[in-house]
């Protein structure tokens, strides 16, 4: 209903669910509360496997084919961005933030390093939104769309590496563990087998 509401003053319906949830979350009015909140994410794995099913669904090899240059350019740039200035000023800044201000430099520097990992998530949520309520096609779309999916395949492989690293220089004695390579192929090839067998089926 606030969605619907939303969009009579021109905005998008989604930009109401979201100040839903946070009026009715645990950190407002409290109609939810933290424990209903964990309760509440097998909701939330089944919303996010369906907008993620949607974005494969809108793209086509063909298509990556013809803008597969464009997508791997967009995708780098735009990370390298996001995980240069963050992590440089998250690094700068450290020593007015609480829980880093008294740690060694090179602690801070990894805690810096993570955090501009972070930053490069972007949830393909809004993109999907928008996409499926304005109902836009074409070349753009097509793109942003080959962005957001790619990224987030960069982002998996990218922070797991980062972790298997910062763990080797914090923990004493651990040597750096390349298991993180059998977990990221099998989410990655994994999830590709299981998605081709359910659109095999879709299909039929």
């Amino acid at each position: 209903i606030i969605g619907e509401l939303f969009s009579k003053f021109k905005l998008p319906k989604i930009t109401g669910y979201m100040v839903t949830g946070l009026i009715f979350g645990s950190y407002f009015i409290g109609f939810l509360t933290p424990q209903v909140v964990r309760e509440l994410k097998l909701i939330d794995h089944i919303a996010l496997s369906l907008i993620a099913f949607s974005a494969g669904r809108e793209l086509r090899l063909e298509i990556l084919k013809k803008r597969f240059k464009s997508i791997i350019s967009i995708t780098t740039f735009a990370m390298l961005i996001d995980f240069l200035v963050v992590s440089v000023f998250v690094y700068l800044i450290s020593h007015y933030i609480p829980f880093l201000k008294n740690l060694p430099s090179h602690i801070r520097l990894i805690a810096s390093i993570l955090f501009g990992c972070l930053s490069m998530a972007k949830s393909p949520v809004t993109t999907i939104a928008m996409i499926e309520e304005t109902r836009t096609r074409g070349r753009f779309v097509e793109t942003i769309l080959g962005v957001v999916v790619l990224k987030d395949v960069f982002l998996l492989v990218f922070f797991a590496v980062v972790m298997s690293i910062s763990k080797t220089i914090l923990l004493t004695g651990h040597s750096f563990d390349f298991g993180f390579l059998g977990v990221v192929s099998w989410k990655l090839f994994g999830s590709l087998i299981v998605g081709l067998i359910a659109g095999g089926l879709f299909s039929m």
